[in-house]
């Protein structure tokens, strides 16, 4: 019986049992805050159960049974998914309901009848079992009644058959009640256990609960006292997955027909064949890769397709950790580039008839999970590879080196068996060089330790960088106990390749290797603090609020700010500053933050910078390099006394640099952009974070996707008319709930006072206007801006893309600069401006042409040179034959070809070919049968004759190779 067949049976069943059918409710909780994703079929029914009347929307009446199938998520076990028979992030809940309706005779008897009718799901009853509560008889004799002998019913306790968990004993207080779980005997083929054994290990592959019936029928008190409820209510859950396992009779949920849909395109995708649960450690890297990502993927479309977005708190990262996943096992079965948004087209067409959502977002789904996938493989290999540097040294102090000292007084240092042993296992695709270069820090502690030199130095006594001792052994688990990766190195690949620490932990696990947790979070910790150190001219030092400024507050108030409307007046040094120290006089030479009665100068906020300029008195003069405010409101500048010395008292001239107007143009450039996105995207567009500086404007905005040409293109366009209408820029203060009754834009997050500043382009174009809440500096006209050009438009993080754009004089220079670029490819092409897109396509044809042309001729070369092998004679070593032919001047993407042509003439086991450094093995079917693996022969290779390589099953591939010492250890491989 098809999933689909199940989860339509079940809600017609208890729609013929006066059910309300209700489509599942999104996975995101809607006024819940508690909750980060809905995790069970109950869960968004919670309210009904409590005494609100259910009633719900599109269906007429009250409704006091109802049915669904839950999409529903649980992400507390991510790691253990796809390692397991049971573990889902997200899976789909049947589950029938009365509130205050029917009770536990109904569930029962109507349980019994889905479960073993054959019109129904048709399980035999004689391999159905149960689990009550302890002191549930009534639940019990309902289960005798109906069919199920005493002794196929399990009594336990509350820890096992109460819900919530011991709530008699341990809360919390509220409505709760015991349960009763549902069992089939998949048979002997499962398992040798019987059903007494599953009392004493509550564990069992070959007894599967299907079904849980919950009876709220308690209102627990203070105490621990259970006082029954006037209306007893029903909540139970079915696992659509497993019950499809079981109808199925396959061995696991992945087995069951809508994953494998998944497993499937995975297969074609990989070319890795799915062998099933991973039950040796040769499988387990393919069969755990392929469940790993066939579940991320649909965990990944649905929560995306009821609208949760990539970020890194909160639902998002869930998210963004389960595609991550996904990836890197991708990675593992060889794939290199985007794979999971094709599985996201699998899940749409599989699902989709049931969630039509995944329909419907398809595209928006698959160009999120496609953008964060090439975002994350970015990563993900040098991250990769520079973990599994970090665990090499950790096992090497852990199995140390070795040395002797021959008749010359020469030293020669070994790996230790095991670390040799653990890396073949592991590691599996390295060099000899490369191993040498990670652990140059290691041999040379080993080399001071042992007086034998230090690495690198010519006194340096070594014949050889690495020499192996004997044969390699994998070390157990409790020879691996306490080996830790320290918190420090796992920082350090998040912070320098963005690598997650939790794959950093699940990789390190499968090694054997633990991971400092602790020292992670304050590794962690301490850079964010040197960052908050570090920031720009020490921002904390301004937004303290010493005894001095503290007193200056309470005097004087905030500093007068008259910068709007001046930016030249003369004002008075009402204080000095050098960090938290009060000065009277600043001599030249001095950086001082000036604390003025009132300023010109405008204070960093909302995303413009603070402005700069000069300070003049008589005898002298200091640069102003920014100007910040405490949260007092007090303005602090910092300046540079360059002549005389400036005390406390004086009066100075304070004069904003004439870069102040280029600021304006692009401050009032952000409001204009912003409404102009709004305008063509959508109203989802809303402010992220902005720069407004006199060389640019930066605008981040929300927005799912990257903007077309097209699109960007209205944009500038509409600015654009905006600056040529030339309209006036107002400002009014207002209350903030005027303000935002008149449509101001309110940045969100942000705090207003009651009272804001509302800054109005007065006038529209094409019925769009702009007007915002806003403390910053702005031109008078548009005009003034002169225009505006997007320079560049970018990603910031998932669902935020980011503006930049120059205006005025800036806009003009670029302009410019760009159409003499245009003019000199056009004289290097011989072509107008306008015909370059022409020219350069045929270029690219012709491009195209020739490459595909020169491997061609390769490929002809390579066949050639395969003619003039005729004479080459098979060799045998270990029952295999083999065949080693170098040809020449042919790339490795040919040598694949011609190693398939010389397997297919000669009928050889395995074939050697090569050319230059490079080398490929192709494996016979017969060599497969033996259990022949292409990639351990490479690796073997590797160590003989350099080079690096890899691969799995029939094909092997690398470069970097001595062919001459390659070919001549191929009898040695074999063994």
């Amino acid at each position: 019986m098809k999933t689909a067949e199940i989860r339509e049976k079940f809600l017609s069943f208890f729609e013929s049992k006066g059910h309300l059918r209700l489509p599942s409710f999104s996975v995101i909780p809607q006024n819940d805050p508690s909750l980060l994703f809905i995790n069970a079929g109950m869960t968004p029914l919670k309210p009904y159960f409590t005494g609100r009347k259910p009633v719900f929307p599109g269906f007429e009446g009250e409704w006091y049974r109802v049915t669904t199938c839950q999409k529903s998520v649980r992400t507390g076990d991510i790691e253990n998914v796809g390692r397991t028979n049971r573990h889902q992030t997200v899976f789909e809940m049947l589950g029938n309901f009365s509130f205050g309706d029917y009770f536990k005779k109904e569930a029962i008897e109507w349980a019994w009848e889905l479960l073993t009718d054959p019109k129904w799901l048709g399980l035999d009853g004689n391999r159905l079992y149960a689990t009550v509560y302890k002191d549930d008889d009534e639940a019990f004799n309902h289960w005798v009644r109906v069919g199920i002998p005493a002794d196929r019913i399990h009594r336990f306790d509350a820890d096992e058959n109460f819900w919530p968990q011991d709530a008699p004993s341990k809360g919390p207080n509220g409505p709760c009640g015991p349960c009763s779980e549902i069992y089939y005997d998949r048979g002997p083929e499962f398992g040798s256990d019987t059903w007494a054994n599953y009392y004493e290990t509550r564990q069992s592959n070959r007894f599967v609960e299907i079904w849980n019936l919950v009876f709220p029928q308690f209102d627990r008190k203070d105490g621990g006292v259970l006082e029954p409820l006037p209306k007893p209510n029903i909540d139970t859950g079915m696992g659509l997955a497993r019950v499809a396992m079981v109808l199925q009779n396959v061995r696991d949920f992945y087995e069951t027909d809508e994953f494998q849909a998944l497993i499937s395109e995975i297969v074609k995708l990989s070319g890795v064949s799915y062998e099933g649960p991973p039950t040796n450690s040769q499988q387990s890297h393919s069969s755990l890769a392929h469940r790993v990502i066939s579940e991320h993927a649909r965990a990944v479309s649905f929560l995306l397709s009821d609208g949760a977005t990539f970020s890194n708190t909160g639902r998002g990262y869930v998210v963004r950790r389960l595609l991550r996943r996904a990836v890197r096992y991708g990675y593992l079965l060889g794939l290199r580039e985007p794979f999971m948004y094709k599985l996201s087209k699998v899940v749409a067409d599989v699902m989709g008839g049931v969630y039509p959502e995944l329909r419907e977002n398809l595209e928006g789904v698959q160009k999120q999970v496609r953008l964060e996938e090439e975002q994350f493989l970015r990563t993900l290999e040098a991250g990769i590879s520079r973990l599994n540097d970090e665990l090499i040294k950790v096992v090497a102090k852990r199995f140390p080196f070795t040395h002797d000292t021959d008749a010359n007084g020469r030293i020669s240092v070994y790996l230790h068996p095991k670390l040799r042993g653990w890396i073949t296992k592991y590691i599996r695709e390295y060099s000899f060089e490369h191993l040498h270069m990670v652990l140059h820090d290691v041999l040379d502690d080993y080399s001071r330790q042992n007086g034998i030199g230090a690495i690198g130095h010519s006194k340096n006594p070594y014949s050889g960088p690495l020499l192996y001792s004997g044969s390699s052994e994998i070390p157990d688990s409790e020879e691996m106990s306490g080996v830790t990766l320290g918190g420090q190195e796992a920082f350090k690949l998040y912070d320098t390749y963005g690598f997650p620490l939790d794959l950093t932990l699940e990789i390190a696990d499968e090694k054997g290797i633990k991971v400092d947790t602790e020292g992670y979070e304050k590794a962690l910790e301490e850079a964010q603090d040197l960052a908050r150190r570090n920031a720009a001219f020490d921002k904390d030092l301004f937004k303290k609020s010493n005894e001095a400024l503290s007193a200056l507050a309470q005097d004087y108030g905030g500093t007068s700010f008259l910068g709007y409307e001046q930016t030249d007046l003369e004002a008075q040094v009402k204080l000095l500053l050098v960090g938290e120290q009060t000065l009277e006089e600043a001599p030249a030479g001095t950086e001082v933050q000036v604390v003025l009665d009132k300023t010109p100068f405008y204070a960093e906020g909302g995303g413009e910078v603070g402005d700069v300029g000069v300070l003049e008195w008589e005898g002298g003069w200091a640069q102003v390099s920014t100007t910040q405010k405490n949260p007092d409101g007090i303005f602090l500048h910092l300046a540079n006394v360059k002549e005389g010395t400036l005390e406390a008292g004086t009066v100075v001239r304070a004069m904003v640099d004439l870069h102040r107007c280029d600021i304006e143009r692009n401050h009032t450039a952000t409001h204009l952009l912003h409404a102009a996105l709004r305008s063509v995207l959508g109203t989802h567009v809303r402010q992220a974070g902005s720069y407004v500086g006199p060389d640019r404007l930066r605008f981040d905005f929300t927005q799912p996707e990257p903007i077309n040409p097209k699109d960007l293109a209205k944009v500038e366009l509409l600015v654009n008319r905006w600056i040529q209408a030339d309209f006036p820029v107002s400002y009014a203060y207002k209350p903030i709930e005027e303000a935002k009754k008149e449509g101001a834009m309110a940045l969100f997050g942000e705090k207003y006072s009651d009272v804001v500043r509302v800054v109005s382009v007065e006038g529209s174009v094409d019925g769009v206007s702009s007007k915002e809440l806003c403390g910053g500096c702005h031109v008078r006209r548009t005009g003034e801006i002169g225009m505006l050009v997007i320079r560049l438009e970018e990603s910031v993080s998932a669902g935020v893309r980011r503006i930049e754009a120059l205006t005025g004089t800036e806009a003009a220079q670029y302009v410019r600069e760009s159409l003499e670029r245009v003019s000199a490819l056009s004289r290097e092409l011989g072509v107008s401006p306008e015909g370059l897109p022409e020219r350069v396509g045929k270029l690219q044809d012709e491009l195209k042409a020739q490459e595909k042309e020169i491997a061609r001729l390769k490929m002809d070369l390579a066949r050639a040179q395969l003619g003039g092998s005729a004479g080459v004679s098979l060799q045998e070593a270990s029952g295999y034959k083999y065949l080693a032919v170098r040809l020449e001047g042919i790339e490795a993407g040919a040598l694949r070809g011609a190693a398939d042509e010389l397997l297919e003439k000669h009928k050889a086991d395995l074939v050697a070919v090569g050319s230059g450094q490079n080398l490929v093995l192709k494996l016979g079917k017969n060599a497969q049968d033996k259990g022949l693996d292409a990639g351990a022969v490479m690796r073997k290779l590797s160590e003989t004759a350099g080079g690096r390589g890899g691969g799995k099953g029939a094909l092997a591939q690398g470069g970097g190779f001595d062919l001459d010492k390659a070919f001549a250890g191929l009898e040695g491989a074999l063994k």
